[in-house]
């Protein structure tokens, strides 16, 4: 039942010739079921989402399945739990433990399956693979799952931001009055470039989205570990950031319409990942001395496409 299509012919046979052990009656059920509700859950950020699937089979047995799909580490499938039931409860209780720019919204199955499918695929294409108590161990469930939905939905293009638009970005933080503040500094362009290229090209593919997860990764390594340049000009770049994500997130809550109030508490938020991820930033690119700070302040090589 949860085996790939192409299998079905060698399975059949191997049970033809185990006709002498009795399936239990309620194996003969399984194939009738009923998706009977779908919901996404997830946050204005986007680091992630959960997709919570309702199923009813024809006994009256009920199941929940909420598949956690990590947009941070590519858009894959990073974990499944399951339960007992209808999402009622699930959804209720986000509802109630649920804070500023959360959201749940039931959603077209047909959307649910392409959404889905297109993350085991990534899944199944990361090295190394991520690993969980239930998952991949309930990728055939779930695969069978999406199996029962409609397959005629596409998936929307994700955002892009052209070379162009980062130049505007950038352009606009540089005449903003943070921008100006620390505008004198000629690098200060030259920082900013690595960090809307991440921004714009990874995780959720916006350069207004910083998320306490996004400043931990791009300060933790991809920074670090994308851009070769000594560490005196390197050590810069927390003072731009500092500047420039409560800039990003301003303009993200105008675009979108956010509570001011959302858009103040996601600026302190970065801001407190900022200060608690530095430390471990200027460790990593040696400006507390190390053999790699030879004292010159060279600029980038521009090596992090």
């Amino acid at each position: 039942l949860f085996a790939p299509p192409e299998w079905e012919p060698d399975l059949r046979g191997e049970l033809r010739r185990r006709r002498h052990h009795q399936m239990p009656r309620f194996v003969r059920s399984l194939a009738d079921v009923e998706v009977v509700s779908i919901w996404e859950q997830g946050h204005v950020l986007g680091d992630g989402e959960n997709l919570v699937f309702g199923l009813r089979w024809r006994t009256g047995a009920e199941l929940t399945v909420v598949v956690y799909v990590d947009h941070n580490l590519g858009t894959v499938v990073k974990d499944v739990f399951t339960g007992p039931g209808l999402p009622d409860e699930v959804v209720a209780l986000f509802e109630e433990q649920s804070y500023a720019g959360t959201y749940q919204n039931e959603i077209d199955p047909a959307q649910a399956r392409a959404r889905t499918e297109a993350a085991i695929e990534r899944w199944s294409m990361t090295w190394p693979p991520i690993v969980s108590d239930e998952w991949p161990l309930a990728r055939p469930l779930l695969s069978w799952i999406v199996g029962q939905l409609p397959d005629d939905a596409t998936l929307p293009e994700p955002e892009q931001y052209s070379e162009g638009d980062r130049d505007a970005l950038i352009d606009a933080f540089l005449s903003s009055p943070a921008g100006i503040e620390i505008g004198d500094d000629p690098d200060v362009r030259s920082l900013l470039d690595p960090v809307v290229w991440f921004g714009a090209d990874y995780g959720s593919r916006n350069p207004l989205r910083w998320s306490a997860v996004r400043i931990e990764m791009l300060l933790t390594d991809w920074y670090p570990r994308k851009v070769l340049a000594q560490s005196d000009y390197l050590a810069k770049l927390p003072a731009v950031l500092e500047a420039f994500v409560p800039f990003a997130l301003l303009e993200l809550g105008g675009r979108e319409g956010l509570d001011p109030q959302l858009t103040d508490e996601l600026i302190s938020e970065a801001l407190d990942a900022i200060d608690r991820w530095v430390p471990e930033y200027l460790e990593l690119i040696g400006a507390d001395g190390g053999a790699d700070d030879d004292g010159d302040d060279d600029g980038p090589s521009n090596t992090y496409e």
